[in-house]
């Protein structure tokens, strides 16, 4: 092969190669479509693919209502309804349900003893304290103060009646002669019954004979 020949070939080359640059550089930067080039067939051209657009949540309703990866299709409890449920109030004993049995104060400290008239139940409180959701707000000599939010009850002590008063003493009215108290016979030492009082002998009765005797 000369040397003229030569050069013709690899100037083709060069020029073909450009050309396949070129091409590559046109697809890419038009972004219009994608080019599949196969060995021996035409060059073709796909069209590009639609705009991806997620559907509306209505669309899914029953795949959220019935789950395909659970067993019984249910959805789980807390996502079955998404209603929020109202919280329940728990019922609180009243406070008059409870009787003042005791007040303990030892310097500053207060103690109050609450019967429950229901069960029998003692507690023990202190100021400050809750029971059964009431809160031991005061402490008195004669009462405690229990408070529940806005309400506010104040229990008695418990009596249990008034307390009983032994009877005085009668006087004896003034000027009134005591009577001296009777005295007993002392027993002898010896064990010997005691000995009766003789009883003074009354001297004979002299017999003045009638006159003219």
């Amino acid at each position: 092969m000369s040397a003229r020949s030569s050069s013709w070939l690899l100037l083709s080359l060069v020029v073909l190669t450009a050309l396949l640059v070129a091409e590559l550089r046109y697809q890419v930067g038009a972004g219009s479509g994608s080019t599949i080039v196969g060995r021996g067939s035409a060059l073709v051209t796909a069209s590009p693919a639609p705009g991806f657009t997620l559907a509306d949540r209505e669309t899914f309703s029953e795949t959220i209502t019935r789950p395909l990866f659970m067993p019984n299709r249910q959805p789980p409890a807390n996502e079955a309804s998404e209603t929020p449920q109202p919280a329940r109030r728990v019922a609180r004993p009243d406070a008059k349900r409870y009787a003042l049995s005791a007040i303990i104060i030892v310097d500053d400290e207060r103690v109050a003893l609450l019967t429950d008239t229901a069960t029998g139940g003692l507690s023990r409180v202190k100021e400050g304290e809750s029971v059964a959701g009431w809160k031991v707000e005061a402490i008195r000599e004669e009462s405690a103060v229990l408070v529940n939010g806005d309400t506010r009850e104040e229990l008695a002590l418990r009596t249990f009646g008034p307390p009983i008063v032994a009877p005085k003493p009668r006087r004896a009215p003034a000027g009134a002669k005591r009577r001296p108290p009777a005295q007993r016979a002392e027993a002898p030492a010896n064990g010997s019954p005691p000995k009766r009082p003789r009883r003074p002998k009354r001297a004979p009765r002299q017999v003045q004979p009638a006159p003219g005797s």
